[in-house]
């Protein structure tokens, strides 16, 4: 939603579209930042990105469920102990994710990092290896034509 948008990540996130989703808490991080905002005509463009953001991922929106918040509670514990505790909304994006079984991509590495995830940076040296391939079957979505499960990487 940036006005100058990376064309490598441009890049990456077209040809990744079908697997990816975004979380309920990744929206609400985008609507407070469009709402924070005090520039006007910046609001209303971001407004209007935001809307086509949320229609092309429609059916892939993944909600931080009763499931997530079990696996929330267990990684902050985890992240305590450890003496490197995760600020709140990436812990629950985490949670989602690892409820999952799920990747995520994201330019935030270091406040994942530990948090027993798959971590894709778009942004990183696209010379990677990760960035030209899925892995492996990451989060189930919705059927495609053949009826197999469609895979997604939650983005962060």
């Amino acid at each position: 939603m940036r006005k100058v948008q990376d064309p490598g990540v441009v890049d990456w996130l077209e040809r990744h579209d079908a697997e990816l989703a975004l979380s309920t808490i990744v929206i609400g991080e985008i609507a407070f930042g469009i709402e924070k905002i005090d520039a006007e005509q910046r609001a209303r463009r971001l407004t209007s990105d935001f809307d086509a953001l949320r229609r092309r991922y429609a059916d892939r929106i993944f909600a931080f469920t009763e499931a997530a918040a079990l696996n929330y509670g267990m990684l902050m514990g985890e992240r305590k102990r450890a003496g490197r505790p995760m600020p709140i909304a990436d812990a629950m994006i985490a949670a989602i994710a690892r409820t999952h079984g799920a990747g995520l991509a994201t330019r935030n590495l270091a406040d994942f990092d530990g948090s027993g995830l798959e971590l894709i940076s778009p942004w990183a040296d696209r010379r990677s290896p990760a960035l030209d391939f899925l892995p492996r079957a990451l989060f189930p979505t919705s059927l495609d034509l053949a009826g197999n499960a469609a895979r997604a990487r939650v983005l962060g």
